[in-house]
């Protein structure tokens, strides 16, 4: 996940050496505690309003992408007929294990 962050930071901060740099943030949020000035980052980020809020947007955008790429398990899709609640075979097992013994 590549992304342009000087968009995300006021401009006035973009050149503010106090900042920890866009690649740096991005690097955080990437390699999380892997990273190899994990402690310095984070660090910085506890004081520093502007890099915080730029970590934390990227951790959220980090956790879309994330859930984006999980793989998912496909459903068989259910015919007409048990989905209406018709007369299959299929229907009748449902409307067996739905319906309590003394109602039907």
């Amino acid at each position: 996940m590549r992304a342009n962050l000087a968009v995300m930071m006021h401009s006035s901060d973009a050149t503010d050496e106090k900042h920890l740099s866009a690649a740096q943030i991005l690097e955080l949020v990437e390699r999380g505690q892997r990273c190899a000035r994990y402690d310095e980052y984070i660090d910085h980020i506890t004081v520093c309003p502007v890099c915080r809020e730029t970590y934390k947007q990227l951790l959220r955008a980090e956790a879309v992408v994330r859930e984006a790429r999980r793989p998912r398990v496909a459903l068989p899709r259910l015919g007409r007929a048990a989905r209406s609640g018709g007369s299959g075979a299929g229907a009748g097992v449902y409307r067996a294990c739905a319906v309590p013994a003394d109602c039907a």
